[in-house]
């Protein structure tokens, strides 16, 4: 039976987040409404999000948390600064705005869906000269975190691209894509599948990425047939799923480097992970592993509330459990375990502490 997290002591290193925090504005509807109409919201959740959520996880989990990036002087900014002070989270260098940062609408349905508008604020300008402040204040052993939002934007997205070729040679870095991933250019999409120490994405978002890979005239040569399934036809049995997220897998981890770790997320049904080979700052599987897919399930929730921010706690405690030492398998087991309790919640950062994990692990069948 697998240990409690962090019952062998203190999680090796930081998570640092290179980026963007934004405040989260959630309204609580029973469906959206048709354009050009209107529908009142149940409820509100005002809180910072983005990547607030994912540094909130991991310091929920134990970990040490540190953010590189820009807070505004307004009143999200200045909310966004509590939150930081609350929960102990650093500030790698005290890069201030004249301007607010953005914010996120989102609409949450019944079912736990969210739907986002998201309004860039100053958070979005990082420079040159930011990164290499952020560096200075970088740990040998740090993780460093990026949304895959980041190289979307205009101003800092191309220097980040850029930035993470040089930055993977001295730290991990671990990246979420995210549901725009359609918009990244192939050049920014390159760089990341080629720099990153681990890759999360969901099953939805793996199927862009692969299309714009296999279409990339940059891209490395991969299998030339592309994995195919009937999901949106039928009603899917979780082998059917598993196993077209299996073969997808696969296919884009032949992209990413033998250092790399992949995991696609597929919500109710757990998730997929190709290991690594080696063991760097990220992957710490058993020698012996191999780039062979493996699923690994979760638990089914109580009640779906909120499924914000559910993949932010998935990737949150994967490094933490990574970083307490656990090996990849294990890691993706309490990662779907605290992402399915995450969407108990309303609000994104919604990561269970680290006592209500190991007690939710301890009465769930392992695996």
């Amino acid at each position: 039976m697998m240990g409690r997290l962090g019952s062998n002591g203190k999680p090796a290193g930081r998570l640092v987040l290179v980026g963007s925090i934004v405040m989260d504005l959630l309204l609580y509807v029973d469906r959206l409404p048709d354009r050009g109409s209107d529908v009142l919201a149940s409820q509100c959740h005002i809180s910072p999000g983005g990547g607030f959520n994912i540094l909130h996880a991991a310091h929920q989990l134990g970990m040490r948390t540190a953010y590189g990036g820009i807070i505004g002087t307004g009143r999200w900014g200045s909310s966004i600064q509590d939150a930081l002070t609350e929960y102990s989270i650093d500030r790698l260098a005290a890069f201030t705005s004249e301007d607010d940062n953005g914010f996120v609408i989102g609409m949450v349905e019944p079912d736990g869906e969210r739907t986002f508008i998201t309004y860039p604020g100053c958070e979005s300008m990082l420079q040159t000269d930011h990164l290499a402040e952020i560096e200075k204040h970088l740990q040998h052993d740090d993780t460093i975190y990026i949304s895959g939002y980041e190289f979307l934007y205009p101003v800092s997205g191309e220097l980040l691209s850029d930035w993470i070729i040089h930055a993977s040679k001295k730290w991990g870095i671990a990246i979420d894509l995210g549901p725009l991933v359609g918009n990244l250019s192939d050049n920014a999409l390159g760089h990341i599948m080629s720099e990153c120490s681990l890759l999360t994405l969901n099953l939805k978002e793996a199927e862009t990425v692969l299309e714009k890979m296999q279409q990339s005239p940059d891209a490395r040569p991969s299998p030339s047939d592309r994995p195919t399934s009937d999901l949106t036809k039928t009603t899917p049995d979780i082998n059917s799923v598993t196993d077209y997220a299996a073969s997808l897998a696969e296919t884009i981890h032949s992209y990413l480097k033998d250092e790399a770790t992949l995991i696609i997320r597929i919500g109710a049904y757990g998730c997929v992970i190709v290991p690594s080979m080696d063991c760097t700052t990220i992957s710490t599987e058993h020698p012996g592993a191999t780039h062979t897919p493996t699923t690994i399930p979760s638990r089914p929730p109580r009640e779906i509330v909120d499924t914000t921010g559910a993949g932010d706690v998935h990737t949150a405690a994967y490094l933490a459990s990574i970083a307490y030492g656990m090996s990849n398998a294990d890691a993706a087991w309490i990662a779907n375990i605290a992402a399915s309790m995450s969407v108990e919640k309303k609000g994104g950062a919604a990561c269970p502490s680290i006592d209500k994990l190991n007690d939710c692990l301890a009465a769930t069948h392992y695996r």
